[in-house]
């Protein structure tokens, strides 16, 4: 259940290095590390952020944990929370799911992308939908933060997905992107008509790799914030009395 007091908001905007789960993991650890350096209460990767699309079977694994279980120990050790994407395996089906966890290393809960892609970057990745098996559900979380939602990728396109996480009263939706650099007037124009707090993570762009446009954006707030090195600068600011925000990006 949230809390009266502010709330800070981090999204981490990083350079997924694609099949190499290890070193991922680990630069993740990193920016969970500076995040609560900056006094964030949680931070946002984006989509597939151990992964990407390339050895998906090999790193894939179930919610309780594997590989994974670093950040989980490094978000408890260091007192914040963090949503972040990975390949889940159930009963021998793959999901591309996102999952929430508290600042003690506890699960809160997991999504699992219910709109799948059909596109192949041009024949670079296998296409979502001949890998993914779709999610079926759009959860609500209610957490220390409040009622949290949670979209990744294409689901953001469709617009009953933020339209129905709305209506079930969420407050803040947390959107992971692998894709080209966001639009910040589509940014806007989702929190704007569902009347939420929109964190929208990106993949970093490298060299031929498009991404970027990781930003925060609150209703009837258009301000948002990103920095271009790392270790990033405290480029937090407050927006409206209770939610504070910041940015990391590589």
């Amino acid at each position: 259940m949230r809390t009266d007091r502010s709330i800070r908001l981090c999204i981490a905007q990083t350079a997924t290095i694609p099949g190499q789960g290890d070193h991922n993991i680990s630069k993740m650890c990193k920016f969970i590390k500076c995040a609560k350096a900056l006094g964030a209460d949680v931070i946002c990767f984006h989509e597939l952020t151990i992964c990407d699309y390339t050895n998906i079977e090999e790193w894939s694994e179930t919610i309780s944990g594997g590989t994974t279980n670093k950040i989980w120990e490094k978000t408890r050790q260091v007192g914040i929370g963090a949503i972040f994407g990975l390949p889940e395996i159930d009963n021998s089906k793959l999901f591309n799911s996102a999952i929430m966890i508290d600042p003690e290393g506890k699960l809160i809960g997991k999504y699992r992308k219910t709109h799948l892609s059909l596109d192949s970057r041009g024949g670079k990745i296998p296409r979502e939908v001949d890998i993914f098996s779709p999610g079926k559900e759009l959860p609500v979380f209610d957490t220390w933060l409040g009622k949290v939602g949670i979209m990744i990728c294409k689901d953001g396109l469709f617009p009953e997905v933020a339209r129905i996480l709305s209506i079930k009263g969420v407050e803040i939706i947390f959107w992971l992107n692998s894709r080209g650099k966001l639009s910040r007037a589509n940014l806007e124009s989702i929190a704007n008509l569902n009347r939420v707090t929109l964190c929208a993570s990106n993949r970093a762009e490298v060299e031929e790799v498009k991404g970027g446009g990781s930003a925060i954006v609150q209703f009837e707030v258009s301000h948002t914030s990103a920095s271009d090195s790392f270790p990033p600068r405290d480029s937090s600011f407050p927006v409206r009395e209770r939610l504070k925000l910041c940015c990391l990006a590589q």
